[in-house]
């Protein structure tokens, strides 16, 4: 009996110092598609949609010419927006998302006048001034919201998905953030 019991513990020994000597796996990657599979999942929305004209501002009409998305920096996201008006030239205007500062549940779809959707993300303060819209900005500014897409009136659905999208972005950023357990 005691040579039995003798044998199970140098066994158990032997395990637990195996056990202690194996290295901590790492993280399982994030769930879901890569930063890159999303935001090529929200230009591929914007290239769907194609030219139209925004019905909600007076005339002369807004041409939406094209819509982007791209990252500057990682998580440095910048939203594109190529429009005219029927008796002017093309104008690009861009916003600049820093991602790791949003809040996700921020991030809205929202119904604009005309029947058409927009989707916007609430700077929360923590956004640095001087890349909203591309231009410096005071801080009284500094509380506003952001554009990140605007839609046509038939196509909530996929507004739905690129917000769902932009959530997932900003998600991603955040998880990339190394905090210490201490």
């Amino acid at each position: 009996m005691k040579l039995s019991c003798i044998a199970g513990f140098a066994i158990a020994s032997i395990l637990l110092s195996a056990q202690a000597q194996t290295p901590v796996p790492p993280p399982p990657p994030a769930a879901g598609p890569t930063m890159e599979q999303t935001i090529a999942f929200i230009n591929e929305a914007f290239a769907s949609l194609g030219s139209y004209t925004k019905m909600h501002h007076k005339p002369p009409y807004l041409i939406i010419h094209s819509q982007r998305a791209y990252l500057e920096q990682p998580c440095l996201l910048r939203y594109e927006m190529r429009n005219s008006y029927k008796t002017s030239d093309i104008e690009t205007d861009t916003f600049g998302v820093r991602m790791n500062l949003a809040d996700p549940r921020t991030v809205e779809v929202i119904s604009l006048l005309g029947g058409e959707w927009g989707i916007t993300l609430k700077n929360d303060r923590r956004q640095p001034p001087e890349i909203l819209n591309g231009e410096a900005r005071s801080e009284d500014m500094r509380n506003e919201t952001m554009d990140l897409a605007t839609f046509p009136d038939n196509d909530k659905d996929t507004a739905d998905r690129v917000a769902k999208a932009y959530i997932h972005a900003i998600v991603l950023c955040h998880q990339s953030e190394k905090r210490s357990l201490f």
